[in-house]
């Protein structure tokens, strides 16, 4: 999600070399993405996701999705779906749609879900 936001934000800068450094913060920022979520599904399982070869993403065990180093095409700004929290008596978890750069971007105190 950083390094998305990052992405999104070099059109919008006027300097040639605040661009040039938003972006490499970026690749630093996908890079960080990226070993956590090798570190979180495993190597290499970790590595690429299957949707980029046209399989569907199933949720684990635990009615989460697993990470991906490479999750989908380099460079996307899409939505995320971020699923947070114990699963409610109807088996489901609190969800924010959390969209780069933009002012939900962040979780504020009154969003919260129950543990």
């Amino acid at each position: 999600m950083t390094g998305a936001m990052y992405q999104q934000m070099v059109p919008s800068l006027e300097s040639q070399d605040l661009r040039g450094e938003a972006m490499t913060i970026g690749a630093h920022e996908a890079r960080h993405a990226a070993a956590v979520a090798m570190t979180a599904t495993g190597v290499p399982e970790g590595y690429i996701s299957p949707v980029l070869f046209g399989e569907d993403l199933t949720p684990d065990e635990t009615g989460l999705f697993k990470a991906y180093a490479i999750p989908g095409t380099f460079g996307s700004l899409a939505a995320i779906e971020l699923v947070v929290g114990a699963r409610s008596e109807a088996g489901t978890r609190q969800t924010f749609v959390i969209e780069t750069p933009a002012a939900n971007s962040l979780i504020y105190e009154g969003m919260t879900c129950e543990t």
